[in-house]
């Protein structure tokens, strides 16, 4: 049996109130230790973890049908010329990461400054 939108939505918020501290990674982020997330995180050119404020999660439509969608704000990172960010994890205030997922699209900063990235985190929770 298929679960309701608001069963979804539901879920959403609840992930959502876990935190949403955000931070970028060069490579795909192992979020099954504090250690192991922070060991692809960039770091340098004034970069700092930001903290999202989740929207109200709400029943995807099109390629979302089924899914319950919530949309953080969007936040400005500064980071280092020549890194390449690719991932980004969101994680409790205290840095446990949660989860994580590829940044489409990813980039590699070339320029002689530092550049800025911006990232908007969005969590898509569906159950069968």
């Amino acid at each position: 049996m298929a679960a309701s939108d608001a069963f979804r939505i539901k879920a959403a918020q609840d992930i959502g109130a876990q935190g949403g501290l955000i931070s970028l990674h060069s490579a795909a982020v192992d979020c099954s230790s504090t250690a192991n997330a922070n060991a692809t995180e960039v770091s340098g050119g004034g970069y700092t973890r930001k903290t999202t404020a989740w929207g109200t999660p709400v029943a995807g439509s099109g390629g979302d049908a089924g899914k319950a969608v919530m949309t953080g704000s969007t936040q400005q990172f500064d980071v280092e010329a020549g890194d390449t960010v690719s991932h980004f994890c969101v994680r409790k205030a205290d840095g446990t990461p949660l989860w994580s997922d590829i940044l489409v699209p990813g980039l590699t900063l070339n320029s002689a400054g530092n550049g800025k990235v911006d990232v908007v985190a969005v969590y898509k929770y569906s159950h069968p």
